[in-house]
């Protein structure tokens, strides 16, 4: 497979996953509403929400630090596609992948930790400090889960655990063993910590912090900010 061609699918996975990722947090907050006993904003409103926030003009900046801080995060989402097998299809893959992935999927919130130092905004130095004690508590389930698999499958190799798994279908998937089903809870509960989700989102805590490391972003920042939450989700 040539560069170009590799470069071309990582482009349409970013694609179809922001896309996806917008849809779905537009459906999120549409049944939220409904629960809330509200009509709510149409499912396609993030994409509008996104346009505009990327049609703005920044014209205060706190820096390069600030700047590179969410390219970093986005990048750490982008590298993580790249090692992740889609369709069949996996743009890069080796030995020991499953390692790389483990601290790729780590890059995103050291993003946000540069982006809040730069700010100084004071709610964004809390919510970094509560967003990198939680990431001591969920890496660890995440990595123990990850490695059971290596083991079970005896091999390092993300491609290679898939292709096992997909053998005899739906019997072969590890998340119906007995062993596994508790490790995949565990790994599914680590997941909701890296994405801020509830109940995971005290980092965040619009009521109490402002939003946190995200409380100085905004226009164009902001719009790549969901952007990148978009392609984390799925």
């Amino acid at each position: 497979m040539g560069i170009a061609i590799k470069v071309a699918l990582l482009t349409a996975y970013a694609v179809i996953g922001t896309c996806v990722g917008l849809l779905f947090m537009g459906i999120g907050r549409k049944i939220i509403a409904r629960v809330h006993n509200r009509v709510g904003p149409p499912f396609y409103q993030n994409f509008i929400d996104v346009a505009k926030l990327l049609s703005k003009k920044t014209n205060i900046s706190h820096g390069w630090i600030f700047d590179l801080a969410l390219l970093f995060s986005i990048s750490g989402i982008l590298l993580t596609l790249l090692f992740l097998p889609i369709g069949g299809v996996q743009l890069l893959s080796m030995e020991g992948d499953a390692f790389l992935v483990l601290y790729l999927l780590a890059i995103p919130a050291l993003g946000f930790a540069l982006g809040a130092g730069a700010s100084g905004n004071p709610n964004a130095g809390v919510g970094v400090m509560r967003a990198l004690v939680m990431m001591l508590s969920y890496e660890l389930p995440f990595v123990i889960t990850l490695i059971a698999l290596m083991i079970y499958y005896d091999t390092t190799s993300l491609a290679t655990i898939v292709r096992m798994q997909s053998i005899n279908g739906v019997k072969s998937w590890a998340i119906t063993m007995p062993p596994f089903m508790l490790a995949a809870f565990a790994a599914d509960m680590a997941l909701q910590g890296m994405l801020m989700e509830q109940p995971f989102d005290i980092p965040v805590a619009p009521h109490e912090i402002a939003s946190g490391p995200m409380v100085e972003f905004g226009g164009k920042y902001l719009g790549s900010l969901m952007l990148y939450k978009a392609i984390a989700l799925v």
